[in-house]
């Protein structure tokens, strides 16, 4: 049961991420007048993100 949820926490973190980024550069580009391209950086920021949270919790040992 523990892997269970470890796992579907990782999920739920890996969409705040995305999700973080995404509104982040919407946000920004508002802000900026710089529309679409901070949108599409925090889009890339926000994925990267969610791999690093993978990748950490993949190499962790239970």
């Amino acid at each position: 049961m523990s892997n269970y949820a470890r796992y579907s926490s990782l999920g739920f973190q890996m969409i705040a991420a995305i999700l973080l980024g995404v509104l982040g550069g919407i946000w920004l580009d508002k802000l900026l007048h710089s529309s679409p391209w901070l949108t599409l950086l925090g889009t890339l920021l926000g994925v990267a993100l969610s791999m690093y949270i993978v990748i950490k919790e993949a190499t962790r040992k239970p």
